[in-house]
């Protein structure tokens, strides 16, 4: 098993948010609208997400040589079975049972860089719908887009402004980009097209559009969190604030507490098939949610024996409480303990 730990154990808690989560709320609202939209359309939320590696990717005809594939990239279980980066192959599972109408929303995961937006599991929204068959695939992207815009209206509030940007998926084609206009900002928030015949042929004739949207950054949207750890507080101060929301309230999380951040910079000789993530992933494995972002301050090649280096800097800060030197100092000491056995680096 080649699954980190910290990553095992955060699984099974997906399950058992809360209904006002802010999570359970955009997914919540998604389905709300989906079935206003489309009557007929079916609603899922798979929890399971061990899945082959076939079906993630080569069923999605995704090539063998795709960055995604990469262990830097992805959770491999073994080489067979891996924790799934999308939603995607489980669109084909409800495609298999004859479904041709539905959203299906669960966790995903992905070796990730670390910041106040990205983190190892995040949740999605994937839908399918097919379009009657006698439809060209022009009408199909049209519904698409009258669909996408009116259910991220109804979360993100009515007068918010889309932009669409041509984009390219393995599995959809043609594919576009989803952008939101928000705090002077175009930020995606969809991806999605018309799934490939090679895809759909063997179901239903017709023209079917799909698209996948990240459940984390619509609550960070909705909601003004600046931070997506705070996603994952069990603290009773962030969840109440959102026990009593209802669609259109105007509800912006209220900081806890406003702490001043730390840093500690880590120098090491890399190995030549070091990806940034190995670091990344050893900083997850050593922090306690106290680790705010880790930037890259400098890459360095020794022009007489090629070796080569990097510094980064760990910045730490909680947005619930303060920390101590002791504490930081006891998980940067930690962090530079692991770097040999994680990813045979040597620290400078």
């Amino acid at each position: 098993m080649r699954i980190p730990r910290n990553i095992l154990q955060k699984i099974i808690p997906l399950q058992n948010l809360s209904v006002k989560h802010p999570i359970n709320i955009v997914v919540g609202l998604f389905e709300e609208y989906s079935k206003k939209s489309i009557p007929s359309i079916s609603c899922f939320r798979h929890h399971n997400p061990l899945i082959s590696t076939r079906r993630n990717f080569d069923e999605l005809l995704i090539n063998p040589d795709h960055p995604s594939r990469s262990e830097s990239d992805t959770y491999y279980f073994d080489d067979n079975y891996l924790l799934r980066t999308h939603l995607t192959p489980n669109e084909l599972e409800f495609l298999e049972l004859g479904l041709n109408s539905f959203i299906v929303s669960g966790p995903a995961f992905r070796r990730d860089e670390i910041d106040s937006t990205h983190y190892p599991i995040f949740h999605q929204v994937e839908g399918v719908h097919l379009v009657e068959s006698d439809q060209s695939v022009q009408c199909g992207v049209g519904h698409l887009k009258g669909f996408l815009e009116g259910a991220l209206r109804y979360i993100l509030g009515e007068n918010t402004c889309f932009r669409w940007n041509p984009d390219s998926f393995p599995f959809t084609s043609p594919s576009f980009e989803l952008e939101a206009h928000f705090d002077g900002k175009w930020i995606e928030v969809a991806g999605c097209g018309i799934l490939k015949k090679e895809i759909t042929g063997r179901f239903r004739e017709g023209t079917y559009w799909a698209f996948g949207a990240g459940v984390e950054r619509l609550a960070m949207l909705l909601f003004g969190i600046p931070d997506i750890r705070l996603l994952w507080s069990q603290d009773e101060r962030f969840l109440e604030q959102f026990e009593n929301y209802k669609r259109g309230m105007p509800l912006k999380y209220q900081p806890i507490s406003q702490q001043p951040s730390s840093h500690r910079d880590i120098s090491f000789w890399i190995e030549e098939n070091f990806a940034d993530n190995f670091f990344f992933e050893a900083v997850r494995n050593s922090d306690n949610g106290i680790v705010e972002s880790v930037k890259l301050l400098d890459s360095y090649k020794d022009p007489k024996s090629g070796r080569q280096s990097k510094t980064f800097r760990i910045v730490f800060r909680s947005h619930l409480r303060p920390l101590c030197k002791t504490e930081v100092d006891e998980v940067f000491e930690r962090v530079r303990n692991s770097c040999g056995s994680a990813f045979k680096a040597q620290l400078r």
